[in-house]
């Protein structure tokens, strides 16, 4: 059993985390300099350690929505109980700090189900928004300001300047998973697995129903002799 609140949140985590943490490692990596690194994660652009974090967090994306935040959305989506609306708001369980350790048991949903909605993103659904996250990271898009992005720089921000040059990769990272899990659905649907299952059942009962009916004898009818 999974909690709901556990994959949403869990979700939401990895598929931030991973792209963050491994865009800031590869810039650093190649520019272990003062601030260099986290100025380049957050503001993007052609330098050097911007183009080394615009692919980090590209590897990252693609890898988290693949084997890891895919599998909570698995968890999420593929398996909610039939008796609940999809329009439940998980909002009660997340604000409250006890729902997960109070004595009633939560919302709670099975972890396997017949919808595998991070299988169904696939490779393809990974891939386009790896190139999406990197291209908009190499582009600047969204723009950071440049006096916030300079006090990040210069180490004198406050926590409204780190709040506000944090937000365009954030967005990057959301827009590029929503239209990666949107594509790899897509795919998954109209020319991957599910759409070859799809055409092998449709096979299958084509060919039944092409099957000739057993001329077989009736209860009272006598034997017939060898």
């Amino acid at each position: 059993m999974l909690r709901l609140d556990v994959a949403v949140v869990g979700f939401v985590v990895f598929t931030l985390l991973a792209p963050l943490g491994a865009g800031y490692l590869a810039a650093w990596v190649l520019d272990s300099r003062d601030s260099v690194a986290i100025v380049a994660l957050l503001a993007g652009g052609m330098g050097a350690p911007a183009i080394a974090a615009a692919l980090g967090s590209a590897i990252g994306l693609g890898l988290t929505l693949r084997f890891t935040a895919g599998s909570l959305l698995d968890s999420f989506v593929g398996a909610w109980p039939e008796n609940r609306s999809l329009v439940t708001d998980p909002r009660w369980s997340l604000m409250n700090p006890n729902s997960r350790f109070a004595r009633k048991g939560g919302d709670e949903i099975q972890d396997e189900g017949p919808v595998g909605l991070g299988d169904a993103v696939g490779w393809v659904g990974a891939a386009a928004a790896a190139l999406l996250v990197a291209g908009m990271a190499l582009a600047a898009w969204p723009p950071v300001d440049p006096g916030q992005i300079g006090r990040v720089g210069a180490g004198s921000a406050s926590a409204v300047d780190w709040l506000a040059a944090a937000f365009p990769v954030v967005a990057r990272i959301i827009i590029a998973s929503v239209l990666g899990i949107l594509a790899g659905a897509a795919w998954s649907t109209f020319g991957g697995p599910v759409a070859r299952m799809e055409a092998l059942e449709s096979d299958v009962e084509e060919g039944l129903d092409k099957l000739s009916v057993v001329d077989a004898p009736g209860p009272d009818a006598p034997m017939r002799k060898s």
